[in-house]
């Protein structure tokens, strides 16, 4: 198989919520929907996960079943209508900083593709990522504010719940690693190009609490 970068979004938000989420003990025994690693680092930190696929999460969060889910970026999540069942947007999406999509292809089919051909794919693929990810980007702040005109707290996740999921993401990834050679090599990877880039990220931009206007 051929992997092409085809597609991606903005980070999710980390969850919607019955109840503001103001310490750590809320989490623990918070009946939460979450998939993947995300939910396994939401257990970590004592809180019971469950996989519920997402046209159920709406009735979920209503009766009750649920105490939070997250799922997708605020404009997703507006058109499956949480906030009409839930009251509080905790962000950020930690566990899903974006979602990057791939179009594969049979190495022999791609192989017999003519040059040309080939590099329309990819360039059809390239001009998707752009768009994608600059639209979700535009959307996100309209969503957000119309959430907050319907009386939906809109929050970051206190700084000391961050700090647990953060190193109970560290935990996750390293216990899969241990047993994934393929997640070994990607997770390492990554990490080195964390590393390379740090400088950029720590001084190419304006502090995130930069007052937006003067």
């Amino acid at each position: 198989m051929v992997p092409i970068f085809c597609g991606a979004i903005s980070p999710e938000g980390a969850g919607w919520f019955r109840q503001e989420i103001t310490s750590l003990d809320q989490v623990r025994g918070l009946r939460f929907r979450a998939a993947g690693l995300g939910g396994r680092i939401w257990e970590r930190d004592g809180a019971s996960v469950q996989l519920i696929l997402g046209p159920k999460l709406y009735h979920a969060l209503q009766r009750g079943v649920l105490d939070g889910t997250e799922f997708s970026l605020p404009t997703v999540d507006e058109q499956l209508g949480f906030h009409r069942v839930a009251r509080f947007l905790h962000l950020p999406g930690f566990h899903q900083p974006t979602t990057n999509q791939f179009l594969y292809v049979n190495k022999r089919v791609w192989d017999g593709l003519q040059p040309a051909t080939r590099a329309m794919i990819e360039t059809a693929c390239q001009a998707g990522v752009a768009y994608a990810m600059a639209r979700a980007e535009a959307l996100q702040g309209a969503a957000l504010n119309r959430f907050r005109e319907q009386g939906i707290t809109v929050s970051q996740l206190p700084r000391d719940v961050l700090q647990r999921l953060q190193a109970a993401t560290k935990e996750v990834l390293e216990e899969q690693a241990a047993r994934d050679a393929d997640f070994r090599e990607v997770l390492e990877s990554m990490r080195r190009f964390q590393a390379e880039h740090a400088p950029w990220k720590q001084l190419g931009y304006l502090p995130r609490d930069w007052p937006l206007t003067r």
